[in-house]
């Protein structure tokens, strides 16, 4: 997470609205939403029912972003 955000203030919140995640506490509690998250595309999902953890949203959106890639790999059997 601090190399995702620096701010040690906003990685508390981060870690606070994870938990809230992670418990399915308010505002994830809502049947809709869990339900939602299964047939949902997870970057649309955390767009759409994000907005009450900005932050996780944000960190979210940035990590269902990345390009996954086996190329880094393929270079070193490609040495071999």
């Amino acid at each position: 997470m601090a190399k995702m955000e620096p701010d040690p203030e906003v990685q508390d919140r981060l870690q606070k609205q994870l938990d809230y995640y992670l418990q399915e506490s308010e505002p994830f509690s809502w049947g809709t939403i869990v339900r939602a998250r299964d047939n949902t595309i997870p970057v649309n999902w955390w767009d759409k029912y994000g907005g009450e953890v900005p932050e996780l949203r944000k960190v979210a959106i940035k990590i269902l972003g990345l390009t996954c890639s086996s190329s880094g790999c393929e270079r070193i059997l490609e040495r071999i």
